[in-house]
This record gives structure tokens, C-alpha cells and sequence, in this order.
């Protein structure tokens, strides 16, 4: 079982505790994770980065970006080819990308197609989502960049993801909309982020038997209860917690995703997290428990 954390949740448990990155990095060592997982923007903003990540001898599972490709570098490949670049010097299997988002209006009219379409039983696309999905200008945008994208990357041997994000106004948010763009875009492949479905009041279950055939990269994020939760129908709360101490289901499908084969990285994330020092060691300890 291969752990990752997010090198964001290195930085703030530095800032919390007072330790340095080394320190929380030989930490996270000891508690059984081998890699993180990282923005890619931030090779060129933190020069000391990648030396320390070497130094502690880890690895880096997975580096993300966020691209505006439904607007201004809609047919700009100028900072792709550059993450591109920087995953292939890091030997990196895939990258994540969040290809854009949509404005209010059109975000307010998916949401509430996708609240009437339901969840299937089938990875199977409503007419009406299709439709949806090929008449917006902003999904088209996405839509291109994304095939260039996969073809871009497949030169390198690098694999391009998209996850279930937890933004209201991401057109990949809820398993729908993620399943569509995995049926027209070629190659493409599913970052299962445990943590995010919720977000759109969607259970993890149900998103992971639509998309289980193209995941190869997971975040194991999970979510505490809050009392002023209320009128969803799976929503507790989005508070930040360590992986398996919430209320969603994390272990059994770390359990099942090892017994089927999967020999990716698990990536630790618990943005919000008030003791990242601490989260990052109970997480890693929970997680590698199911593989006892």
C-alpha cells in the first residue's frame, strides 16, 4: 500500500507547529508515506520544494493545476506543457487538472438538470445532460483542451485526470457530469477523490460504481459532521477531518480497491485540518490499517 499527503498540508503543519519542512517531511516518513502529492505552480514559486521532498526521500505521486481554459488559455499551452514537463523530471505517472468553471447562471441550470436526471444505475448518460454538455460554450472549451491535453502528455507517458471537485460551479463536480467528460475525452482517466462527492450531497458509493473503470489516482478525504448541517439527504457536514476518523466510508473502499488490484497512492488530504502535524500521522495510521 503506497501513501501520498499533500505537500500543502507539509507547509501548514510547518507553519502550526514551528518545526521545519524536514522535520514534518521525516515525520511523514515515519508514519509510512512514501510521496506527495502537489500544485504545480508552486515548483516555480517554492525553489526549496522539490530539494526537500528529495532530501526526505520521497517521491511525487501526483502534481495538479488549475488551468482557465474555458476562458483566457482556452488554446494556450504554455504553462501545460510546462506541468507536463515538470511531471515527467519528477517520473510521475499522471497529473490532475481542473480545466475550468462555469458562471453562475449556467452552473445554477446544470445543478438542477442533474438533480432531475438523478443517479443511474449505469454508467449510462442522459440525452438531456448530452445535450447540456454540448451546447455550452465553457464545457467545449474544456472539452478540447482536455483531448489536447491527454494526447500532450500520452508523448510522455503521463496519464491526465480530473476529479470529482468540490466547487458548485465545476461542470466535474458530481459523477454525471465526471462520467461524461470520461466518455468524450479519450484517454482521460478519474482522481477518486473520496471526500467531494459529498459536496454535491452525492454518496462516494454511488460515484465510485460510475467510474471505477477509469480510476487510477485516489484522495482519501473525508468529512466531520457539524450540527447546522441540515436538509441534505447524505450531507453531514464538510468539516475537515483525518482520513477515517469522519463519516464517510473510506476504509471499505480502500479495502476493496487493494483486493481488486490497485497499486496506486493513496494521497492523504484534510485541507482546514487545526493540527496537520497530528492529522497527517493518524491518517496514515488508519489508512495503512486496511491493508492489514
Amino acid at each position: 500500500m503506497k501513501l501520498s499527503i499533500f505537500y500543502d498540508h507539509v507547509m501548514t503543519a510547518a507553519q502550526q507547529s514551528g518545526k521545519s519542512i524536514d522535520e514534518i517531511l521525516a515525520s511523514a516518513v515515519k508514519a509510512g508515506i512514501e510521496a506527495v502529492d502537489i500544485n504545480n505552480s508552486n515548483i516555480a514559486r517554492d525553489p526549496e520544494m522539490l530539494p526537500a521532498i528529495h532530501r526526505s526521500g520521497m517521491q511525487v505521486a501526483c502534481s495538479f493545476e488549475f488551468y482557465n481554459w474555458n476562458k483566457d488559455e482556452y488554446q494556450n499551452y504554455d504553462r501545460l506543457k510546462q506541468h507536463i514537463a515538470n511531471a515527467k523530471a519528477e517520473g510521475q505517472k499522471a497529473i490532475l487538472v481542473i480545466p475550468g468553471f462555469l458562471e453562475k447562471d449556467e452552473a445554477n441550470r446544470l445543478n438542477a438538470l442533474l438533480d432531475e436526471i438523478g443517479m443511474p444505475d449505469a454508467p449510462v448518460i442522459d440525452p438531456r445532460l448530452d445535450e447540456f454538455m454540448r451546447s455550452s460554450n465553457a464545457i467545449s472549451g474544456m472539452t478540447e483542451m482536455l483531448r489536447a491535453s491527454v494526447q500532450l502528455a500520452a508523448k510522455e507517458g503521463i496519464t491526465v485526470t480530473l476529479e470529482d471537485f468540490d466547487g458548485y460551479d465545476a461542470p466535474f463536480a458530481r459523477a454525471l457530469g465526471l462520467l461524461w467528460f470520461m466518455q468524450n475525452v479519450d484517454g482521460l482517466r478519474y482522481t477518486f477523490d473520496t471526500g467531494n462527492f459529498i459536496y454535491s450531497d452525492e454518496r462516494m458509493e454511488d460515484g465510485f460504481a460510475l467510474l471505477k473503470d477509469y480510476l487510477v489516482h485516489v484522495h482519501t478525504k473525508d468529512r466531520g459532521q457539524e450540527e447546522n448541517c441540515t436538509g441534505f439527504k447524505y450531507k453531514r457536514g464538510m468539516a475537515p477531518a483525518a482520513t477515517g476518523e469522519g463519516y464517510l466510508p473510506i476504509a471499505p473502499y480502500v479495502r476493496k480497491l487493494l483486493e481488486n488490484g490497485y497499486d496506486g497512492y493513496f494521497a492523504i488530504e484534510h485541507y482546514g485540518h487545526p493540527d496537520q502535524t497530528e492529522a497527517i500521522v493518524r491518517s496514515a495510521k488508519n489508512l495503512l490499517a486496511c491493508a492489514e
